[in-house]
């Protein structure tokens, strides 16, 4: 398939991204937002990908994810937490794609009350017909998440 896959991890990145993120009181967390927004920003326009798949991306806000998305690509979002985080989801959601969800009735509760870009994914493998016959797929994801 010949793809080209980079990946920037805003979580691990930079020390002083990382030492900023813990210190609100100081203005840290407004600075590593900054910082965050220009390295995310300084890597799609220079490598200019067709999609862009983020897990979670709780620090990238609407203003960030405009900007990408100005750069004519496609953007999605695979949301690893439970609905817990629904005020968060409901917020980042319509910025995306495609929004992926592991619970349906995440799914279910934002298409009701009016997201269309909401679909369900779910963790590895959820088996409802054990007796269906082995199937090759040229794609598979394989990963870990925290």
């Amino acid at each position: 398939m010949n793809w080209d896959v980079r990946t920037i991890d805003y979580r691990r990145g930079d020390l002083p991204i990382r030492i900023l993120r813990f210190m609100p009181y100081f203005g840290g967390q407004v600075e590593a937002s900054r910082q965050i927004e220009t390295m995310i920003l300084k890597s799609v326009n220079s490598y200019n990908p067709d999609l862009i798949l983020t897990v979670k991306g709780e620090l990238l806000n609407g203003h960030l994810l405009k900007k990408i998305k100005d750069k004519n690509n496609k953007l999605i979002n695979w949301f690893p937490d439970p609905m817990n985080h629904l005020e968060l989801i409901k917020k980042i959601a319509p910025y995306y794609d495609f929004f992926l969800h592991f619970d349906p009735l995440v799914v279910k509760k934002l298409k009701k009350i009016g997201y269309k870009n909401v679909y369900y994914l779910p963790f590895a493998s959820e088996v409802e017909n054990p007796s269906l016959k082995k199937k090759t797929f040229d794609i598979s994801f394989v990963g870990t998440y925290s």
